[in-house]
């Protein structure tokens, strides 16, 4: 399982885009929803077990997710060396976009250890709504890259929450 490129343009993208999902999206997030709270917005809950189940959960969501990328679909979440195939098994039977919805429980996890009322109601539904302009973005370039494919896996699966497969029952 090859996670970074030999080459180095590539490898610097893929470094910048670590960062990016890894430590600038959160450190926005979280930061900002701090700075709501010394504005005494919001009173101060704490929930740890809840926020540690979170970002367990999350944590395993996420590498389910590049598991699954990096073996089935033969590529990496890298946009510069995306998956071959397009992936629609294992956890991508259930939601589209896993990772993301995986960096949501991870990031509310988050949000719920550090008793951030500012950051949940105010960061991170500014954080979704700009993460769903960009999946309507990336949906537009998985539909042109797997035009057959695409748009019947849209149809049947969730975008973010996962849409469980229904049951048939013959008579």
């Amino acid at each position: 399982m090859i996670l970074f490129s030999h080459h180095p343009f590539i490898r610097k993208q893929q470094i910048k885009a670590v960062l990016l999902y890894w430590f600038y999206l959160p450190a926005l997030v979280l930061g900002s929803g701090k700075l709501v709270d010394l504005l005494g917005l919001f009173p101060t809950t704490h929930r740890f077990f809840a926020g540690l189940a979170g970002l367990v959960t999350g944590g395993l969501i996420i590498g389910r997710a590049t598991t699954e990328l990096t073996t089935v679909g033969r590529g990496t979440p890298s946009p510069f060396q995306p998956p071959k195939k397009l992936v629609t098994t294992g956890i991508y039977r259930f939601c589209r976009h896993p990772m993301w919805l995986g960096y949501d429980i991870l990031a509310l996890g988050c949000i719920l250890i550090l008793g951030s009322p500012g950051a949940l109601w105010f960061s991170f539904p500014l954080f979704i709504t700009g993460q769903l302009i960009y999946l309507q973005r990336e949906e537009k370039i998985l539909t042109a890259r797997f035009a057959g494919q695409y748009p019947v896996y849209q149809r049947t699966t969730g975008m973010l929450l996962p849409r469980f497969p229904r049951r048939t029952v013959e008579l």
